[in-house]
C-alpha cells in the first residue's frame, strides 16, 4: 500500500521541479549572458550526466533502450525550456 503512495508523490515531485527548473531557465536566459553561461554549464555536465544514465541503466533490464528512453526525455526538457 505504501509503495504507490511514495512512487507518486516521487512523479509529482518531479513534475513540480520540471515546472520550476524550465520556469527558472526560460527566465535566465531573458537576460543578456546568460545563454553563454548556461552553455558553459551544459556542455560541462551533460557528459558526466550522460555518463551517469548509462551505467545507472546498465544494471536494469532493458538498460539500453531505458538509458535512450532518458536522454530523450532530458533533451526534451532541455529544448522545452529554450537550452
Amino acid at each position: 500500500t505504501v509503495l504507490p503512495l511514495v512512487v507518486d508523490s516521487q512523479i509529482n515531485d518531479a513534475r513540480r521541479h520540471r515546472r520550476w527548473a524550465g520556469a527558472l531557465a526560460t527566465m535566465a536566459l531573458e537576460q543578456p549572458g546568460n545563454r553563454d553561461v548556461t552553455d558553459g554549464w551544459l556542455a560541462r555536465w551533460m557528459p558526466l550526466a550522460a555518463r551517469a544514465v548509462e551505467s545507472y541503466c546498465a544494471a536494469l533490464p532493458d538498460g539500453d533502450a531505458a538509458a535512450a528512453r532518458a536522454t530523450k526525455v532530458v533533451t526534451s526538457f532541455h529544448r522545452s525550456a529554450g537550452l
